[in-house]
């Protein structure tokens, strides 16, 4: 069962790319009760799906069905992998890009926080991945007006923009 859902979420990734979400959605919702039938209601690859879903929902401006299924996804991970996994900081940063679509910034941000925690512990605080979020979280300040707290994660991130580009050369 585990193998034939896998294959259901990769498909559906597949269909969200072509712009068929309604297909994506159909595959992500059999993904999940098979998963569930088949190990329990909160196993943890049903996060999979759930933050697949959330991000199809997300881009169709359904930001209650899409922060819904991220908090699932979120509460699973936590309980089987632990607060301080990269899946986890994974669902913190789509759930901060839902507040942030919504111009909820005081609720973005330290979801971008914690989540920035986590993969500098994980990754590192030089790893350039981290760029994407320190520009997400500087932006909600920004749109705040809080210039003086967006700038140095605007400088911070352009640093390890420059040094992966450095790198590639």
């Amino acid at each position: 069962e585990q193998a034939y859902a896998g294959c259901l979420i990769n498909a559906a990734n597949g269909l969200q790319e072509l712009g068929n979400d309604a297909k994506a959605i159909i595959l992500l919702e059999k993904s999940i009760t098979i998963l569930k039938k088949a190990f329990g209601h909160d196993y943890v690859d049903i996060a999979i799906s759930l933050n697949n879903l959330a991000n199809i929902y997300d881009e169709k401006g359904d930001y209650a069905k899409s922060w819904q299924l991220n908090e699932r996804a979120l509460a699973i991970q936590e309980k089987h992998l632990g607060a301080d996994h990269p899946e986890v900081a994974y669902s913190l940063s789509a759930l901060a890009d839902t507040a942030k679509a919504q111009e909820k910034y005081e609720v973005a941000i330290p979801l971008y926080e914690r989540a920035l925690v986590i993969w500098e512990n994980t990754l590192g605080s030089e790893h350039p991945d981290l760029a994407e979020l320190l520009d997400m979280s500087a932006d909600c300040y920004e749109a705040q007006h809080l210039i003086e707290k967006a700038a140095p994660k605007q400088k911070r991130a352009a640093v390890l923009r420059e040094s992966e580009n450095s790198e590639v050369v």
